[in-house]
């Protein structure tokens, strides 16, 4: 069975397989995922959110597709 597991940082999140192959990307914008902003923008998504919903989402695409959700991992940006 394949896995999905997500990583994420202040810019965003990916949720990908489990051999690295890449299924989604958003960024930390509120209101576009496709865009993302410079984690110090007022507006921009906090980190604890950001989180949730790469959980949320990494859950809900595994649960459509047959795969297991193998958990979400924060990864450390030079920037943070």
């Amino acid at each position: 069975m394949k896995t999905l597991i997500g990583e994420y940082d202040r810019l965003g999140y990916t949720i990908m397989l489990a051999d690295g192959t890449v299924i989604f990307v958003a960024g930390n914008h509120p209101q576009d995922s496709y865009q993302t902003l410079s984690p110090l923008n007022p507006i921009a998504l906090p980190l604890r959110k950001i989180r949730a919903y790469c959980i949320k989402s990494g859950k809900e695409m595994a649960s459509k597709q047959g795969y297991k959700w193998g958990g979400a991992e924060r990864i450390e940006n030079p920037n943070d």
